[in-house]
């Protein structure tokens, strides 16, 4: 295997980070995701750049989620660019020393099951789930994805109707029924949270230094999994 961080220099480093850093701060979506791709694309070869290119794929993970139940054409371009960029970093993140890349290789399984449920791919990210559940089923991750695994094998029926439904002929209503969701859906169902809180519906976000934010929203750098620098 490749190390990939082998011969880096302290500088070389110490620079990607202040760029990612400056690119965390940039408020509108685009720009930010333009800008650590940019960061990942100078910097390959560093812990940075590869944080990089994981805090732009989670950004057009979820904004790619958020424009698919609005039926924004834009929706399945920002997915399908997250499937491939969480599946290119799962490879490089293997092949790292485990001190430096356990936690990017986690969350880069992580973000690919999420990205593989919106794009209603769901014995994808099943697979996803129970490799992160077999891998590491002490950590808080592996307790939430085994749960995940579990009641996503329940809902075959719904991935079915919601691959087929053109959500830009939904018209709102004033009482929309079962939560808000057009009629002729299958019932879903709630899934429990895991022991340590964190609710399975939501990204499971980490600070620098590794304290868990379950339910993490938005993929900006601050919380967004970084290890201590």
């Amino acid at each position: 295997a490749v190390v990939y961080l082998s011969g880096r220099s302290e500088d070389t480093e110490g620079i990607a980070w202040a760029e990612y850093y400056r690119a965390s701060a940039v408020e509108e979506v685009e720009q930010r995701i333009k800008q650590m791709e940019r960061v990942a694309e100078t910097h390959p070869r560093t812990t940075a750049g590869m944080w990089a290119k994981f805090t732009a794929a989670d950004a057009r993970l979820n904004r790619g989620t958020n424009a698919s139940y609005k039926g924004e054409s834009k929706a399945k371009e920002d997915l399908e660019k997250a499937e491939k960029e969480f599946s290119q970093l799962s490879k490089d993140a293997a092949a790292l020393p485990k001190s430096e890349g356990e936690m990017l290789l986690i969350r880069s399984h992580w973000g690919l099951a999420r990205t593989y449920e919106s794009l209603a791919k769901s014995d994808d990210a099943i697979k996803q789930y129970e490799l992160i559940a077999q891998q590491w089923p002490e950590s808080t991750f592996g307790e939430a994805a085994a749960q995940q695994a579990d009641y996503l094998k329940g809902l075959d029926d719904w991935y079915e109707w919601f691959s087929m439904i053109d959500m830009t002929q939904v018209k709102p209503t004033q009482r929309l029924p079962q939560g808000g969701l057009p009629p002729g859906h299958p019932r879903v169902g709630q899934p429990a949270s895991s022991g340590s809180g964190a609710g399975l519906n939501g990204d499971i976000n980490l600070r620098p230094g590794g304290d868990l934010i379950p339910g993490g929203s938005d993929s900006g750098a601050s919380e967004g999994g970084l290890p201590d620098i």
